[in-house]
């Protein structure tokens, strides 16, 4: 059986290691949001936020739950897909 102090430092080792996820998640959405030139006024609005809101998720001033996280996912996913897409179409137009 574990004692309060083991518990106590397995718990501080359990939040460093969801808040180092927590910020992993928030680099790499801001890095391929600005990698692919989308800005955070599109990527609100997409997922149904105000920019205000996402811009302090990103720098970590509001929590990014799993939920939230895999909204703005899906939303930079369709936003550089249809990108490639109309890239493609109008390369072979030309």
């Amino acid at each position: 059986m574990k004692t309060l102090q083991q518990a106590t430092a397995s718990y501080a080792q359990a939040q460093r290691a969801a808040r180092d996820a927590g910020n992993e998640a928030r680099e790499l959405l801001r890095r391929t949001r600005l990698e692919n030139n989308v800005s955070l006024e599109t990527l609100a609005s997409r997922a149904g936020m105000s920019v205000p809101h996402l811009s302090k998720m990103e720098r970590g001033e509001r929590t990014l739950t799993p939920e939230t996280l895999d909204k703005l996912h899906y939303e930079l996913a369709i936003i550089v897909t249809n990108r490639s897409t109309a890239r493609v179409v109008v390369e072979d137009a030309i």
